[in-house]
């Protein structure tokens, strides 16, 4: 039996305490598409997204989907992207109570059935597994540790155009322990010069904005 959605609810895009004052495009398209799709193809869709989350092949779940005829290949697309957008916002908060997520839920005007499944695929056995999959994906890239420079003039070379020009030699530490070297032009290191500078001054410009200066 098709899920129907409930009656007298809130329109998508009226205030929400969780998901911000107005509902994103993917939560809106995810109402509408849930329109003929019933509790079992749901929870298929629902199972995906979480299998995907928790590093898990969804591959074959995905294609039984696709290949179903059950609805759509937009409509599938619709559903998973507004899927994923709530159980992944919900993991981001972790603070997050069942109460106001379900009274989220409620003001977009899902299902009810649909709501209760969500708030187990959120807060079930499987929550851990999604976080620390999530947590593995959240590795900071590297850091710039350090860097030294040095102005180099090749005597001889097999191009005839750049001896005795110039270059200048970079030498990169990360804070991963790695190194990285490279050779760069006069300009492009004047060019790369500026263009710091440029950035820090539009910081500054930025810092002393009247709206980002908090006033007693």
């Amino acid at each position: 039996m098709t899920s129907q959605s409930q009656a007298g609810s809130p329109q998508v895009g009226g205030p929400s305490l969780f998901l911000g004052a107005k509902a994103p495009l993917e939560l809106q398209a995810l109402r509408d598409s849930l329109e003929g799709v019933d509790r079992d193809t749901f929870r298929r869709f629902l199972e995906v997204i979480v299998r995907g989350m928790e590093d898990g092949d969804c591959t074959e779940l995905l294609r039984s989907l696709l290949e179903g005829h059950v609805t759509t290949r937009e409509c599938v697309s619709w559903v998973l992207s507004g899927v994923y957008f709530l159980v992944h916002m919900a993991l981001r908060h972790p603070a997050l109570a069942p109460q106001v997520l379900k009274e989220e839920l409620f003001e977009l005007s899902l299902p009810e059935d649909f709501i209760a499944d969500i708030l187990t695929a959120v807060f079930g056995p499987r929550r851990k597994a999604m976080i620390a999959a999530r947590t593995r994906k959240q590795q900071p890239l590297p850091r710039l540790a350090g860097c030294c420079w040095r102005v180099d003039v090749a005597i001889s070379t097999s191009c005839l155009a750049r001896a005795l020009q110039p270059s200048v030699m970079m030498n990169m530490s990360l804070s991963d322990g790695t190194e990285r070297r490279f050779e760069v032009s006069v300009n492009k290191f004047q060019e790369l010069r500026y263009n710091v500078a440029l950035l820090l001054k539009q910081m500054v410009d930025l810092e002393n904005k009247k709206i980002l200066k908090i006033e007693n």
